[in-house]
């Protein structure tokens, strides 16, 4: 793809709330993206990589001219009153716009210092990749990613989530230039229930990123790091109820009352912090199953930990009951590891025929698919050898990603005329994978013994 040569806009790329080294999957996914932008030949944008103070590019593997450092908090009296009486006059405001059946502005949320750094900066667009962005600028235009629309089918998973979902999306509904996601089901989602109009909703594909190969002595010292059984399988996730554990850990104890003897190992984010008692409620079920000896919940582990965690594993199992973009399953197909996953949403356009599609509500269906991974080796190398031949396809590459962003950044700054009409790039070069049929399964239920 050639772009053609025009006055350049900087975009940047809020990175300023990430933890860089123990990151979330979509955190991950957001640091691919930014290092394959930064690598695009093009003349159109200058990208703009906004940091944390205390982060800097020679610690995360960035070229410095190409990232900002944001501001440090004044601890002044002076500054503290200023902030504290601006976050009450802004939420006054939007009290008193509700009488009048406005919409809020939402002007006290995010950090003051934040948003005068931003400002500062002369950004003709300004890209928030994750949900939990609150520095809601009305003078900068605002590409917003949302991985998806869960709480319309799982409310009670994110009530604690509640005005994060409702309000601030709603000001993203009505006030962000674009919406990306990354599957249309997803797209119709924004449009259904968000009333989005298609025009401002960029959907692009996510591609498997590029996983550097995990030297087998590397990965063993990781597996004694954390003293791990010999054989296991891994499920990568952070402990969001919709991750499903809870029917993870039944389907195991059904495993080990078949007299079978299979290790399941966790490595994620402890979400106790948003909801309190969720991973209780995990830890008491494998206490009422009886499997503690069975699971190993890592916490938080580096990522290049968890690339060794997966190459070392016996096969991944993502029993999770929505996804927007399954990161795992590249992961696992990256690395040649069979895959069993939940045949919902967007998965079964991911794992196509080179996986295990099950039942994630059933965990008597767990694990049924559990129990003969765990037991056919040649299956398990079938599956791995063919997922990684999978990603050998040009669909599949991971320019697309960036490509399909790039596309979606430079259309914006036309539609607001910060870039001329003759800069409009037409083709989309990552339409997503749910845009096509419903691929055929693996068919593996009848090959249990």
């Amino acid at each position: 793809m050639t772009f053609k040569k025009a006055k350049r806009c900087k975009v940047g790329l809020a990175l300023y709330d990430f933890d860089w080294v123990h990151s979330t999957g979509s955190q991950t996914i957001t640091q691919e993206l930014t290092r394959n932008l930064l690598n695009l030949k093009q003349s159109i944008i200058e990208y703009k990589v906004l940091l944390k103070d205390n982060v800097y590019p020679e610690q995360i593997g960035l070229p410095s001219e190409f990232c900002l450092n944001s501001s440090s908090p004044s601890y002044l009296l002076r500054a503290k009153i200023k902030r504290r009486l601006r976050r009450i006059l802004y939420k006054e405001v939007d009290i008193i716009r509700g009488i009048f059946g406005l919409s809020p502005k939402l002007g006290y949320l995010g950090k003051p210092w934040i948003k005068d750094w931003l400002r500062s900066l002369d950004l003709d667009l300004l890209y928030y990749p994750t949900l939990w962005q609150q520095e809601l600028l009305l003078d900068i235009p605002i590409v917003a990613q949302l991985y998806d629309m869960q709480h319309i089918y799982y409310p009670g998973f994110w009530k604690h989530d509640k005005f994060q979902r409702h309000t601030v999306f709603g000001w993203y509904r009505n006030h962000a230039c674009l919406i990306t996601c990354n599957f249309d089901f997803v797209a119709n989602d924004i449009k259904k229930y968000l009333k989005v109009p298609g025009e401002r909703i960029g959907t692009i594909f996510l591609a498997p990123p590029i996983v550097p190969p995990i030297d087998n002595v590397y990965g063993r010292s990781i597996k004694e790091k954390f003293n791990l059984p010999e054989h296991y399988f891994i499920y990568p996730a952070a402990t969001w109820p919709h991750k499903n554990h809870i029917n993870l850990v039944r389907a195991v104890a059904r495993c080990v009352s078949l007299g079978l003897e299979i290790f399941c190992v966790c490595p994620g984010e402890n979400t106790e912090w948003l909801y309190p008692g969720q991973f209780l409620k995990i830890k008491e079920e494998i206490r009422k199953c009886n499997v503690g000896g069975f699971f190993y919940f890592l916490g938080n582990v580096p990522h290049k930990e968890v690339y060794a965690l997966i190459q070392q594993a016996d096969f991944v199992c993502v029993p999770s009951l929505y996804e927007g973009g399954c990161y795992t399953v590249w992961e696992a197909f990256c690395l040649g590891k069979a895959v069993a996953a939940s045949d919902v949403t967007m998965i079964p356009y991911q794992v196509r025929d080179v996986g295990l599609l099950f039942n994630p509500h059933d965990p008597a269906d767990i694990a049924q698919v559990i129990q003969l991974l765990h037991q056919d080796q040649k299956l398990r190398d079938y599956l791995g050898n063919k997922a990684k031949k999978l990603l050998d396809d040009p669909y599949y590459s991971s320019e697309k990603t960036p490509l399909g962003y790039h596309r979606a950044f430079v259309n914006s700054l036309v539609r607001l005329g910060k870039l001329s009409r003759e800069c409009w790039i037409e083709d989309d070069p990552a339409p997503p994978l749910d845009r096509g049929p419903r691929p055929q399964k693996f068919e593996w239920r009848g090959l249990l013994k």
